[in-house]
């Protein structure tokens, strides 16, 4: 058991070291952080093996799930400030449903509690990990949640999509979705 936790520690210690070096390089370039201007980085950006948790407290690869399909659409969140996620929900629940490609929502909080209590309340459709470390915030910057992101199983970014508030934005997504994925 001492083991096991030892390794999960050294994986997330090594995993933050390469993102703040990545980060870094980044600043010094004078570039801005990825997914701050998505459309940049589209085909370019690959998922990096942040690890997530899910609900059971089980630490996972977000690379390694992503990892598990053709094609995932991922939801990055933050429950304590994403108004729009209360509009899009129900576009997340039937993603899975109308093509059958994994929805995953990648959740920052610093409070696991405060994240499940959150998702249990509104209702979320969708297997919801947990970024507690605020890696995956970090590294992607994104200034509005929630963005959904296409990624393929090697976790490249194929699309990146910002938030829809209109029902009229929400129908043109289908099409966009469609077209990422040709």
């Amino acid at each position: 058991m001492k083991s096991t936790w030892y390794k999960v520690v050294i994986v997330i210690l090594a995993t933050l070291n390469v993102l703040l070096l990545y980060q870094n390089h980044q600043l010094k370039a004078g570039g801005t952080p990825p997914l701050a201007r998505p459309e940049l980085y589209v085909g370019q950006l690959q998922i990096p093996p942040v690890p997530v948790i899910d609900r059971d407290n089980r630490v996972v690869s977000l690379a390694d799930l992503v990892g598990q399909s053709e094609f995932t659409v991922l939801v990055f969140f933050s429950p304590s400030d994403c108004p729009p996620c209360f509009s899009e929900k129900d576009l997340w629940g039937q993603i899975r449903k109308q093509s059958g490609i994994p929805v995953l929502g990648i959740a920052s909080s610093p409070d696991p509690r405060e994240l499940w209590q959150w998702v249990g309340n509104t209702g979320i459709p969708i297997e919801v990990y947990l970024d507690s470390s605020l890696i995956v915030e970090s590294m992607m910057d994104f200034a509005r949640t929630p963005l959904k992101a296409l990624v393929d199983s090697t976790g490249t970014i194929l699309w990146a999509d910002p938030p829809r508030l209109e029902p009229a934005e929400r129908e043109s997504f289908w099409r966009d979705l469609s077209n990422a994925m040709e």
